[in-house]
């Protein structure tokens, strides 16, 4: 159970414009892009800005629903142009494949973007089915020029995540700061937000 935070103020949304304007440049010779990252460092956020931007197609293969609707894959893919996003694309390995073919159409109709967590099998697999068609964009949590100096202590200590971003500042209330305590578990992944100037 979360415990309500008293005297809490939100931060705004981080715009990550250079990773969108990578994703868009990929597009430009790649009809299929991967956007690859740790859980909660913002892929899905911002590939619903990719998406409401390019009025994409969303599949979140999370999503009992959406699972349903790729029950028969290239029924449902192969009728679609513009763009294409599928969410956590390592729970369906079984696509890849099924990409290839799309991806090389020609004409193209069709560009898929890809969402997977850090995963030496997903990349294999990508690798594999896709190889000579996907770009990899590897996506970490925000460094120093997305924040902005002002806010980075802040976001250090929620452990520098895109969820953490969205997350209201406690103020002490009492003599005590009311942090719900799963978000305490946050301030240990200080590995999360970097400095560009400092690590390669």
């Amino acid at each position: 159970m979360q415990v309500p935070l008293k005297n809490a103020r939100m931060m705004p949304l981080v715009e990550r414009s250079e990773l969108l304007a990578r994703i868009e440049g990929r597009f430009q010779s790649n009809p299929v892009v991967l956007l690859q990252g740790p859980r909660q460092c913002g892929k899905t956020t911002l590939a619903r800005q990719f998406a409401a931007r390019h009025q994409a197609q969303y599949f979140d293969l999370e999503a009992p629903a959406d699972v349903r609707r790729l029950a028969q894959p290239m029924t449902t893919l192969e009728p679609l142009t513009g763009w294409v996003v599928l969410d956590e694309a390592q729970l369906q390995p079984g696509l890849f494949p099924i990409l290839r073919a799309l991806a090389d159409r020609q004409p193209l109709p069709t560009r898929f973007l890809l969402l997977g967590s850090a995963s030496s099998d997903l990349v294999r697999g990508v690798s594999e089915s896709l190889a000579g068609r996907v770009a990899l964009i590897p996506m970490a949590g925000f460094d120093l020029s997305e924040v902005g100096s002002a806010a980075s202590r802040t976001l250090w200590w929620r452990g520098g995540s895109d969820s953490s971003s969205s997350m209201p500042t406690p103020r002490p209330s009492g003599g005590h700061c009311k942090w719900p305590v799963r978000t305490c578990v946050w301030t240990m992944s200080l590995s999360f937000i970097r400095a560009p100037s400092l690590i390669p």
